[in-house]
């Protein structure tokens, strides 16, 4: 078993693969709301060695568009896993990948 859902043999079995195997008629769904939290380990985002948290709300639109904002590189992060999400972050403020 541990060679059909590993198959590359890096010690890792991927939740879907795992579902598939054992639980094949179950449906598989993501939330249509869920919680955000973001934190960015690089030592400038740690403001007198504090470490902050960003917390927003994400809502996946029913819809395939997929909103383009240049300007904010966090959104299009995000997108290359939920390409039709929308996030509102707490205190109106994006969070810095860097």
């Amino acid at each position: 078993m541990k060679k059909k859902l590993d198959g590359e043999n890096l010690g890792i079995i991927l939740l879907h693969a795992f579902m598939d195997e054992f639980f094949p008629k179950e449906e598989s769904s993501t939330p249509d709301m869920f919680t955000l939290i973001h934190y960015n380990g690089l030592a400038q985002s740690n403001v007198n060695g504090q470490v902050q948290y960003h917390i927003g709300s994400a809502i996946l639109l029913e819809s395939d568009l997929k909103s383009v904002c240049e300007s904010n590189p966090m959104l299009t992060v995000l997108q290359t896993k939920w390409p039709n999400i929308e996030v509102n972050w707490c205190d109106n403020v994006t969070p810095s990948l860097n």
